[in-house]
């Protein structure tokens, strides 16, 4: 009994040296939006003097495919990443930019839904709250007119509860410029060091839309802040995956801003029956052959009316 008592202490010890069973604690799962509220009041009581700011994700947490279509979805977007690189055959591109263009060009044509029936509902509940409310993606700019669309259609108030720029801020800037780190006035060369920053990509924040272009969440919403008028003395930080969630807990580890993450699963169980079944080999290249018939089809239209 003591050396299996010391065993599990040991692996205790490990684990949490690691930080993996601490910051998984810190976790909250929600499979729908219904407890967000109460989080975000929760926070407001304990910092009175400041804003309580409420940022989401867009793909898988905010917004989805249509169901029963699966290309441009972000279980879709991360089997075809693995496959690019990988020099897969089952590639739908050529490589990473190409990926990118066709996942934009499916954006376009299929508008997504909200994940949860409910979600416009509490987030005019926490709009009529005046909570600032905030959407920030890995997306890149090029996505911004897709994204304010569907955010739109599905009725989610953004544009109004997003934190405003201080006079004289851009709406599209370079968060930082890696060889002069300190210059931002909100980071250090040990935050360089510490979160891997490389060049940084412009980024863009309009309407309560934040694009990121791919680059570290936590560190671009810190730019956003340092660059806002918003006093801000927590964050509620909810995404569906814990990469992102650790991120932005991360960035503001010390800076004396509470964060608060919480995990939407909702999609978990679609998204982890997507990689285990054949479905995307067939389902989802059926969808691409009929798209691109379709496709081929409206091309080869203009040309033989031009014949004629």
């Amino acid at each position: 009994m003591k050396k299996a008592a010391r065993a599990v202490l040991t692996a205790a010890i490990i684990f949490a040296g690691i930080g993996i069973p601490l910051f998984a604690q810190n976790i909250v799962p929600i499979k729908d939006f219904s407890t967000i509220p109460a989080m975000a009041r929760e926070l407001q009581v304990k910092h009175p003097d400041f804003q309580v700011l409420i940022a989401f994700d867009v793909d898988h947490t905010l917004l989805r495919m249509p169901l029963g279509l699966d290309l441009g979805g972000e279980a879709w977007y991360d089997w075809q990443n693995d496959e690019v690189k990988a020099g897969a055959l089952d590639k739908m591109a050529g490589g990473i930019d190409e990926l990118l263009a066709l996942q934009g060009a499916l954006y376009f044509l299929f508008p997504m839904r909200s994940t949860d029936p409910g979600l416009k509902d509490v987030l005019a509940e926490l709009e009529k709250a005046k909570f600032p409310m905030i959407v920030i993606t890995s997306r890149g700019s090029e996505f911004r007119f897709d994204t304010e669309r569907d955010i739109a259609r599905a009725g989610f108030p953004f544009e109004r509860t997003g934190i405003a720029l201080a006079p004289g801020c851009f709406w599209t800037y370079i968060p930082y410029d890696i060889n002069a780190i300190e210059s931002s006035g909100y980071l250090t060369k040990k935050d360089a060091e510490t979160f891997g920053l490389k060049d940084a990509l412009p980024v863009s924040y309009r309407k309560g839309l934040l694009l990121t272009g791919g680059q570290h969440k936590g560190i671009v919403l810190r730019s956003l802040l340092h660059r806002s008028t918003a006093k801000i003395g927590a964050i509620l930080y909810i995404d569906n995956k814990e990469i992102q969630l650790r991120r932005v807990a991360d960035a503001f580890a010390g800076l004396g801003i509470e964060v608060k993450i919480a995990q939407y699963i909702g999609m978990a169980d679609e998204d982890a029956q997507y990689f285990k079944s054949d479905r995307r080999l067939d389902k989802t290249w059926f969808q691409w052959d009929a798209l691109m018939r379709f496709v081929k089809g409206l091309f080869r239209r203009p040309a033989l009316a031009l014949e004629r």
